[in-house]
């Protein structure tokens, strides 16, 4: 069977909970960390959103920043979570970064981890003054139809008609400005299920799939996805993204990867990882690709997800970077990917 060629991103948290990392050193490592990349031939740099927490927050003032500061790379998010998010300000936000970067916008958004833990839930939706519904509808679900639409250029609502905002033509509704016609199209949805994936292929989005699944699975995380896959392709309809020619639809598949050239390294990147998430070192799940070079090229060449992705769709593999590395260690570690680890699975810098 033909095989789509891979893509590689890079995947980080930008995050400054470790004691003597600042806000604005986090922000100024993550800038220098996405050039490193640009500059190793990779395909993109793709950031979490994490909201009241020590990490990033502002995501699109961030991704301008970044527009700015390279030429090529594709700039994403995994993910923005819709429910706190307002349509219409989400989807000005978006096209203002995607015209800034010349088109090269990858825009994540999911539900959020709001479903995770009722208390939780409660505290977040309080806080940003809405409730988990709007007229009945989960406000994620919400957020994303009128995010879509906004994004179309097509008229949210009409105006009376002796009314006419300044910098409108007469007569012209309300639409999302600036308006960028290909986004549309590079609008991905995070998926844990395969309710989830078939939505978002009903919906012509990408699909991110990510280390872990929100349902349970007896044969385990990877043959899940490989299945939510092939549910994806099934349902895929392009048609809603209202583009008469849109670009093949793509999947983004993230794992942590973790190899190592020395034993320096291995003792520095099981630390990170311990301090990332405690207690992991000790039961690597099939997100986690860890070991020599030539452990991690096995285990990714046999990762059911990212071998059945490849067969259906363009696939990037999105390498999850440990929050806690520090910059000179995270910079090898994409390093030691692109030369060493990637071109072994068949992946080719970008020019």
């Amino acid at each position: 069977m033909t095989t789509h060629p891979l893509q590689l991103g890079i995947l980080s948290f930008t995050s400054y909970l470790e004691d003597g990392v600042s806000a604005q050193a986090s922000l100024e490592d993550g800038i220098a960390l996405v050039q490193h990349a640009e500059a190793l031939g990779l395909d993109g740099a793709w950031l979490r959103v994490r909201h009241f927490e020590r990490a990033l927050t502002g995501v699109f003032p961030y991704l301008a920043a970044l527009a700015r500061e390279t030429s090529r790379l594709r700039l994403g998010t995994a993910v923005v979570p819709l429910a706190g998010e307002s349509p219409v300000r989400l989807a000005e936000d978006a096209a203002t970064v995607d015209l800034l970067a010349g088109g090269r916008l990858e825009l994540g958004v999911s539900s959020g981890i709001l479903g995770g833990n009722p208390a939780l839930a409660d505290a977040i939706t309080t806080t940003y003054g809405h409730g988990p519904t709007v007229d009945g509808e989960p406000r994620a679900a919400w957020v994303l139809r009128r995010f879509l639409l906004g994004i179309s250029g097509e008229e949210l609502a009409p105006v009376p008609d002796d009314v006419r905002l300044q910098f409108t033509h007469a007569g012209e509704g309300l639409r999302i400005y600036p308006h960028s016609p290909r986004l549309p199209e590079r609008i991905w949805c995070g998926s844990g299920t395969v309710a989830s994936a078939e939505r978002a292929a009903r919906l012509g989005l990408n699909l991110q799939l990510s280390t872990i699944n929100t349902e349970t699975h007896a044969a385990g995380v990877a043959i899940q996805q490989a299945e939510t896959l092939e549910a994806y392709h099934a349902a895929l309809d392009t048609t809603p993204l209202g583009l008469a020619d849109p670009r093949p639809r793509e999947v983004s598949i993230s794992r942590y990867v973790l190899p190592w050239t020395s034993e320096r390294e291995r003792t520095d990147l099981l630390a990170a990882a311990e301090r990332h998430i405690p207690g992991v070192t000790e039961r690597f799940g099939e997100g986690w690709k860890v070991g020599s070079v030539d452990d991690v090229v096995e285990q990714l060449a046999s990762d059911p997800a990212l071998v059945r992705g490849q067969e259906l769709f363009p696939t990037t593999l999105l390498a999850n970077l440990p929050s806690q590395l520090g910059p000179e260690l995270t910079q090898r570690l994409v390093e030691v990917l692109a030369t060493e680890v990637a071109p072994q699975l068949g992946w080719t810098p970008a020019g």
